[in-house]
Order: C-alpha cells, then sequence, then structure tokens
C-alpha cells in the first residue's frame, strides 16, 4: 500500500473502486466479501480491518464465505444486517 492510499478517507476508497480495496484484504476468497464489508463499516466510522475480522470470526484463507458469515462479521463490527430477496422489477 502506497503512503497516498494510507492516508485515503474511507470514502475515498470507495470512490477509487476495486484497485484499491484489492489491496485491503489479503487473500483472494476473503478479498471481496470481507473487504466490501469493512468499507461499509468504515463508511459509517466503524474501524475495520479484513484480515482481522476474518481472525474473529475464525475463518481460514480458503475456507468459502456464505451469507451467514457475512452477517455474523457484520453484527460483529456493530452494524445491522439482514438476509432478504428482491426482483430486479424492485431495483430503481
Amino acid at each position: 500500500m502506497t503512503e497516498k492510499e494510507k492516508t485515503q478517507t474511507p470514502a475515498d476508497l470507495f470512490r477509487a473502486g476495486p484497485a484499491v480495496i484489492a489491496s485491503v484484504a489479503p487473500t483472494r476468497s476473503l478479498q471481496s466479501a470481507l473487504s466490501a464489508l469493512c468499507v461499509v463499516a468504515r463508511l459509517h466510522q466503524i474501524a475495520a480491518d479484513s484480515a482481522t475480522l476474518a481472525h474473529q470470526l475464525g475463518i481460514s484463507p480458503a475456507e468459502p464465505i456464505d451469507t451467514e458469515t457475512i452477517l455474523r462479521g457484520a453484527r460483529y463490527l456493530g452494524l445491522k444486517a439482514k438476509h432478504s430477496r428482491t426482483s430486479a422489477e424492485r431495483l430503481p
């Protein structure tokens, strides 16, 4: 991570796109799900790190992440989360 990336705010990381977000998580299988969850937490002013969160949840790097694990991680961070389904017609 470069010095510029270390000084960016969570909103800057969010706007920067996948290239910067990909550098947050150390492994591919945890990368997308936990990094996205950590970005959302940071946008809510909650300090979150994907590697630490994975350790707290007891997830190994090779283990796939399911919906329940993401919900458990969100609750661990103090976020409200629930599983829901919708159709494409309901999306704006």
